[in-house]
């Protein structure tokens, strides 16, 4: 396929993640495959091809047949697709109709305080693109260690540059940093560009080759937890400043890391 980006694009609306739009894909281009050579074709695990097939069914996008003793795997007809875009119409009819409702429901609520006390936690907002990225800057200048979980790339809140002058300051401070990227990150920046990086002592990125589900960028720093995710072109964010919060995002992380790959 000549130009793949559109359809992943295209895809990911439906709901379908970067390896399942690969698989698919394949199975549009290539026809009828066996689970091996779609593995071979997709560049994807086995294990993770029989997963991908399974979800793909669900959604009527593909489906096998018996030829001798082989089982073989194709695409369904454009018709589900067809279907599945019509779906996502009328959710967003729905939603549409149903927003001024909904906004009916916040006359008269007061704005979260920036700070929002609890014993032993601090929770601070960040309300703009702006606070975002200085409060980034200060944990550059103020850490010796950042782990991170991203299901997209920097770029996705700030820019691309904003992006590479982070990787790069990382590695001029010698900053400790541990990234785990998400499956869903493939969708949005390539791996690939990351292994320049690895090759500093104190940059590791692996990837998880499956997803929490999660829309926001987390970061764990010696006594904060900071969540970044992006709204109406603005980048959003808190920082939870409590050992509680550190020290289980820490163990989840650890979790994560174990089961990741190295890119």
């Amino acid at each position: 396929m000549k130009d793949a980006e559109p359809v992943i694009k295209f895809l990911s609306q439906l709901g379908l993640d970067f390896f399942e739009s690969k698989v698919f894909m394949n199975l549009l281009e290539k026809g009828p495959l066996t689970v091996l050579a779609l593995s071979r074709e997709s560049d994807v695990s086995r294990t993770n091809v029989y997963r991908i097939i399974e979800r793909l069914k669900q959604w009527g996008l593909a489906d096998e047949r018996s030829e001798g003793t082989k089982k073989l795997i194709y695409a369904t007809s454009v018709q589900k697709l067809e279907l599945l875009v019509q779906e996502q119409e009328n959710k967003s009819i729905i939603l549409r109709k149903t927003l001024p409702e909904i906004k009916s429901l916040y006359e008269g609520v007061e704005e979260a305080p920036e700070v929002v006390g609890i014993p032993g936690t601090s929770i601070r907002l960040l309300k703009s693109t702006e606070e975002s990225l200085a409060e980034l800057n200060h944990i550059l200048e103020n850490s010796k260690e950042i782990k991170a979980i991203l299901p997209f790339d920097y770029a996705t809140l700030f820019n691309e540059e904003i992006s590479n002058t982070l990787r790069r300051t990382i590695q001029k401070e010698k900053i400790a940093y541990y990234e785990i990227l998400l499956e869903s990150y493939t969708k949005y920046a390539s791996v690939e560009d990351l292994v320049l990086f690895n090759l500093s002592k104190t940059f590791k990125s692996r990837i998880f080759e499956y997803d929490f589900g999660i829309d926001h960028i987390i970061l764990i720093i010696e006594d904060r937890v900071i969540t970044l995710y992006k709204a109406d072109d603005t980048t959003y964010g808190y920082v939870i400043e409590s050992e509680g919060a550190v020290v289980f995002n820490e163990n989840m992380f650890k979790l994560v890391w174990e089961s990741s790959k190295d890119i």
